[in-house]
């Protein structure tokens, strides 16, 4: 039985009291001993009322010591604590270091044991709120893990002007961690629906995840919809679930989110009121939906928030990329001259290094340099640079998934296209370059994302030549016009 160890340290301590008779004794005593011979006898209810009644006659740190022991023995674990840290504390006001250590130590041992309850309150805190436990006020615990005795808790939440929430919780093991999330105190109308014409809510912001999400919301009657639905979704996907809305109210509905969802570390969501599958209202959109963050909870009910898989918005970010691809080109070959008037030319590898920022969860921003090398030009070959400004759009609201690119910069551009006498040369293209394309990321870890992507490019050649192109070696660069298509497929960090 895990309380023998506590009942002999409790007789140790009781080992130091003067034996006396039972004609002797004062009436704290006599509770005293009657409440010892009910432990021995395991009548705890009795021997806790016994020692109740002796404390209150002699107010001393053994009877607070034993009283926690039969607490303790009679399961309830978190009142069980708080009085053994009240009589060591006791102890310690009267220099009875012996008793004031058992109360500690007792306290320590006894801890781990002892369960945990959190309530959280999602979305707006109104003033004047007021939390209670089965008629204690646990106002001030909001947010906070607190210890409770094992049991069922009648939890209840009112604010001036809203409509009381109420909750059966249970907490049936030792050691064990419940959490509970409080919705949004929907307000208390003069009238049914007062003033709600379309869809109102209060995003929900945070959840600790540990079960389901009680979603809320306002819908005006003038909508006639037949049906509320939430949509939501997690991290790196792009489908919506959705859950219908019940009605809780004169226009009140609510929907949970359920725990499954809350695996990763962001959750999307919206709402919408439909007639006949046409939409009629929404709060939030599948384009721009309501963010929760999700916390977890460790094992002694301490909040923490987990690893953050999202680059957030304003980081920067390093990438470095390469492919190949091919164009369609026109002009003159840099070397030869000769006429090209329509072929398909190799662009051979490129690589390209980019520094940029993430301007939200959706948009990056960046600068790019293109280097191309133009392998298996015989008669030229020379490296195209090129610096770029990048825009990217995430579809999927966030920075992972499918995206389109937009691209503006200037530069050359180099296609390698066969000859007549079966040699290969090179033609440019450029200096304005304009782009656009789509891609794919996957995220790696927190820091590290796979980039695949598809770009079209057009050289547009508002000069005929940069440099001097009058001699075969001048140096300069006969520009043309092309079309480039690339492929190509990069590692992206975040810091």
């Amino acid at each position: 039985m895990r309380v023998s160890y506590a009942l002999l340290g409790a007789l140790f301590l009781l080992a130091a009291l003067k034996p006396a008779q039972a004609e002797d004794r004062t009436p704290a005593e006599e509770a005293f001993f009657e409440g010892r011979e009910l432990m021995e006898e395991e009548r705890y209810e009795e021997a806790c009322e016994a020692f109740s009644r002796a404390f209150e006659l002699d107010p001393a740190p053994g009877t607070l010591l034993n009283l926690a022991l039969c607490q303790e023995s009679l399961g309830d674990l978190a009142t069980a604590h708080a009085t053994y840290l009240e009589a060591a504390e006791l102890a310690a006001s009267e220099d009875d270091e012996t008793r004031e250590r058992a109360g500690l130590d007792r306290a320590d041992e006894l801890e781990p044991r002892v369960p945990r309850l959190k309530l959280e309150l999602m979305g707006e805190v109104p003033e004047d709120l007021e939390v209670r436990k089965s008629g204690e006020d646990i106002t001030d615990k909001l947010g906070e893990a607190h210890l409770v005795d094992p049991g069922e808790y009648a939890l209840e939440a009112t604010a001036p002007g809203r409509l009381a929430w109420e909750q059966e919780v249970a907490v049936a093991e030792e050691g064990e961690s419940v959490s509970v999330a409080i919705p949004e105190l929907r307000r208390a109308h003069n009238e049914p629906c007062a003033g709600v014409t379309e869809i109102e809510h209060q995003p929900i912001h945070s959840t600790t995840g540990l079960q389901p999400l009680p979603v809320l919301a306002e819908v005006g009657p003038e909508l006639d919809a037949d049906r509320v639905l939430l949509h939501y979704r997690t991290t790196g996907t792009t489908k919506y679930d959705t859950v219908e809305m019940f009605s809780v109210g004169d226009c009140e509905m609510e929907a949970h989110i359920p725990e499954f969802a809350f695996t990763d570390n962001f959750v999307y969501y919206y709402i919408s009121a439909q007639r006949a599958d046409r939409e009629l209202a929404r709060s939030g959109s599948a384009g721009t939906p309501y963010i929760i963050g999700v916390t977890g909870q460790d094992a002694r009910g301490e909040a923490f928030v987990q690893p953050d898989d999202e680059r957030p918005a304003h980081a920067m970010f390093a990438m470095l990329s390469s492919g190949a691809g091919g164009g369609l080109v026109g002009g003159e070959t840099e070397i030869t001259g000769d006429d090209v008037s329509c072929c398909f030319g190799a662009s051979g590898l490129h690589v390209i290094p980019e520094i940029g920022i993430s301007v939200d969860h959706s948009v990056t921003l960046s600068l790019a340099a293109r280097l191309g090398f133009p392998i298996g030009a015989t008669a030229g070959g020379r490296t195209a640079s090129s610096g770029l400004l990048r825009l990217r759009y995430s579809t999927s609201d966030d920075v992972h998934g499918p995206f389109i690119g937009f691209t503006v910069g200037a530069g050359i551009m180099r296609n390698t296209v066969s000859l007549h006498t079966g040699d290969t040369d090179t033609v440019a293209s450029g200096p304005v370059l304009l782009g656009a394309g789509g891609g794919y990321s996957w995220q790696l870890n927190k820091y590290a994302e796979l980039v695949a992507e598809l770009h079209a490019m057009a050289g547009i050649p508002v000069v005929d030549c940069i440099g001097d192109c009058g001699s075969e070696f001048g140096g300069g660069v006969r520009t043309n016009f092309a079309l480039q298509f690339d492929a190509s497929a990069g590692i992206l960090l975040s810091f």
